[in-house]
């Protein structure tokens, strides 16, 4: 086993599969009624400023690998949430436990979820192939009594391929069944649900060729009230040509894409099923084949047409992007600047609604570091700015953010100790007085791992005073 338990040991559960439309690019959906751009151009900062949270169950996922060295058996993290009230501390929120072990060669052997009481509420199993890729995953789930429910079963191939998951209730009853069914070219994998009397109340159907590429996928409920299939043909270069869908029997449109003679996507044509243009989306390249321009059109059920077009530089950068409705005024454009290395310096946001065009400014050190944001209105400061502090190891330990007139509104402060565990984040004032305060306290074993991490929160705001605790302790055992 190595030195430390990373995080890729952690070994996925998912098992649902899905396959999407090939598209290039994931769009904002764009309402009629035009919106101002501050909604949109707001989120960047604030994700900047504001600390993000995370629910108790990720957090003691988080712990349980956080950072592990020596050659780990078991690993038991619990956390305990209290608040202050009437001059004591009372529990905020039930305790959460997670236990997890692992096999001599760091891998993750079990995995056992409690709820504050310690009713045990899932318990997964996991074996593997001789070449190290998961073989089994068993999962057992439990009610709120702590009672078995159901119990699923994924088994894998050694390539890494699924071959079955079955969901079973706790006499045994299958009410989930998805199988890989291998055909002469190529496989399926099947997915049927069962009522309670084991009959089938919905089955899907996802078939693949040689190439595991997508040639069907079927849904329907088992009377084919409810019936959808797609079905995908490619060339023989291994190019998509075209997706065609039907629902209920009746076709309901279908996907062209067209390519130019250097093999490249040049076009995505979606047709109703009458062969009309419903939405066309077009790639255009410079001389070397770099993607230079992107253009999309959409027309609504209102007959509305929605255009954009987006413009690339010869290192892939987005340099100028519009958005558009026919037969109306309303327009925006977005223009980027970058530097040599390919970050973003410059970016003006406007439209034809009157208001003024947003303007941010970014700014990096030399080690590609963020070190100031500037938001303006037509070259002015009139917006707000930010400036961000690095200690020697490069992690941020200030940032500050400004209003209108340059004065300080607003900032975050991060300390850390020597190992580089952070034991202070404080949201503070313009004065700079705290408005949250974060501490944490770590407490280590002779590994160097943290058993204990004691985080307390502290609003002051006048004359009300809340605090929260919380505790998080995880208790280690060692095979040396």
């Amino acid at each position: 086993m190595n030195s430390t338990c990373p995080s890729s040991n952690k070994v996925s559960t998912v098992v649902h599969h899905s396959v999407a439309l090939p598209t290039c690019r994931v769009y904002l959906l764009v309402m009629r009624r035009p919106v101002s751009l501050w909604a949109f151009s707001i989120t960047l900062l604030s994700l900047l400023i504001i600390p993000a949270t995370v629910s108790e169950a990720e957090a003691a996922e988080q712990a349980s690998d956080s950072g592990l060295h020596g050659n780990v058996r078991s690993v038991e993290v619990t956390i305990t949430n209290y608040s202050w009230q009437n001059g004591q501390w009372r529990t905020a929120s039930p305790l959460l436990q997670l236990s997890e072990t692992f096999d001599e060669q760091g891998r993750l052997a079990t995995r056992t979820t409690y709820r504050g009481d310690r009713r045990r509420e899932q318990y997964s199993e996991y074996s593997y192939h001789d070449t190290g890729v998961v073989r089994t995953v068993s999962i057992r789930r439990y009610d709120y009594n702590g009672n078995p429910t159901n119990h699923q079963l994924t088994e894998y191939r050694a390539d890494g391929a699924l071959m079955s998951d079955v969901i079973t209730t706790v006499d045994d009853r299958v009410t989930s069944r998805r199988t890989r069914i291998d055909l002469d070219d190529g496989y399926k994998l099947v997915l049927r649900n069962y009522n309670n009397k084991g009959e089938i109340t919905y089955r899907e159907e996802t078939q693949f060729d040689t190439h595991r590429r997508v040639i069907q996928e079927m849904r329907r409920n088992v009377d084919y009230s409810s019936r959808s299939l797609r079905r995908y043909i490619y060339n023989n270069e291994g190019q998509l040509l075209t997706v065609t869908h039907q629902l209920g029997g009746n076709e309901q449109g279908s996907w062209e894409y067209l390519y130019n003679d250097n093999g490249k996507l040049q076009e995505i044509v979606h047709l109703d099923p009458n062969g009309s243009r419903w939405s066309t989306r077009t790639y255009l390249y410079n001389s070397v084949g770099v993607l230079r321009e992107e253009q999309a059109e959409h027309v609504d059920l209102n007959g509305l047409e929605h255009l954009w077009n987006y413009n690339f530089d010869l290192h892939g950068n987005l340099i100028r992007q519009t958005y558009s409705q026919a037969y109306t005024d309303f327009k925006v454009e977005t223009t980027n600047e970058h530097d040599d290395g390919n970050r973003i310096i410059w970016s003006r946001v406007s439209d034809t609604l009157g208001e003024p065009a947003v303007v941010t400014e970014h700014r990096y050190d030399e080690s590609g570091q963020a070190i100031r944001m500037r938001r303006d209105e037509k070259g002015i400061i009139t917006g707000f700015s930010a400036e961000f502090t690095y200690d020697s190891e490069g992690r941020m330990i200030l940032s500050r953010r400004y209003n209108q007139n340059g004065d300080w509104q607003s900032g975050i402060r991060h300390v850390y100790d020597s190992r580089g565990n952070q034991i202070e984040e404080s949201t503070l004032n313009a004065d700079g007085s705290y408005q949250t305060q974060t501490t944490y306290d770590h407490e280590y074993d002779n590994h160097s791992n943290w058993t204990r991490l004691t985080r307390l929160v502290s609003n002051n705001a006048g004359e009300d005073y809340a605090r929260i605790h919380q505790n998080t302790t995880r208790r280690i055992t060692y095979y040396d």
